[in-house]
């Protein structure tokens, strides 16, 4: 299943949201979620709407799913999970 309104995300803002993405990573040291959430988001991503199984991408930003999921700096366009910050 495929978002049929929102199917392509154009090359200048895929870049755009990438960078922003990479930016943030960096400012915030660069860490990866554990591996048990990287696999809950995973799960999250492969199962929704907006999932592109042709370039396994996310259709609402077009950020690549295996880095987007393994940032912790990163959160979810739809809001289905947030930036991962480890708990004290």
């Amino acid at each position: 299943m495929s978002c049929q309104s929102c199917n392509k995300v154009s090359t200048k803002r895929k870049i755009y949201n990438y960078l922003l993405a990479l930016f943030k990573r960096v400012i915030t040291g660069g860490k990866n979620v554990p591996a048990d959430v990287e696999t809950l988001r995973k799960v999250i991503c492969f199962g929704c709407v907006h999932y592109n199984r042709e370039d396994a991408s996310c259709s609402k930003c077009g950020c690549p799913v295996s880095e987007k999921a393994v940032w912790a700096s990163e959160s979810c366009p739809e809001g289905f999970w947030k930036t991962w910050k480890k708990s004290s």
